[in-house]
């Protein structure tokens, strides 16, 4: 599925994130907030 279908769903999208990364990020994010919409500004970020 595209990248636009999985955030339409509410699906944090990782990009060109190792599943490593994102699973330390996603750890990390989640110790800031629960908002999707947040956690996915911080996955674009990084």
């Amino acid at each position: 599925l595209p990248r636009t279908v999985l955030r339409e769903r509410g699906f944090v999208v990782a990009d060109n994130l190792n599943p490593q990364k994102a699973r330390v990020l996603a750890m990390l994010a989640l110790t800031r907030t629960d908002d999707v919409a947040e956690v996915q500004r911080m996955f674009d970020e990084y």
